[in-house]
């Protein structure tokens, strides 16, 4: 019986907070920089043309903030320089692709996942 209550007290886990965030910045900053930033990065010609612009800056300029928030801000949450920097043009540039071109979906074609 104490062995459950240990388990369900998590006791097994480190006391610190430094190693939870330490994975939690990683985890999110390596997730969003391979499933979203790498791609725009790495096919940065092809998409230039036809990017969305929801902020009527021009498609490259659209394309080059993206890049700024799935690629530059993530490697600096992952690093840990400037996180809140990071993590603020992150959540900037996830929620104008959210609210404005993807339009609050959640599933089908065109969803903001």
């Amino acid at each position: 019986m104490k062995k459950l209550a240990s388990i369900l007290r998590l006791d097994f886990l480190p006391a610190s907070s430094d190693v939870a965030l330490l994975v939690l910045r990683l985890w999110l900053g390596l997730s969003l920089l391979l499933l979203h930033g790498w791609t725009k990065l790495s096919t940065f010609q092809k998409m230039s043309g036809g990017f969305p612009d929801p902020l009527k800056i021009g498609h490259r300029n659209s394309l080059i903030l993206a890049i700024v928030g799935e690629v530059v801000c993530p490697i600096l949450v992952v690093l840990g320089l400037f996180t809140r920097f990071g993590a603020l043009g992150s959540m900037i540039n996830m929620s104008t692709a959210f609210f404005f071109v993807h339009k609050l979906k959640l599933s089908g074609p065109g969803s903001g996942e």
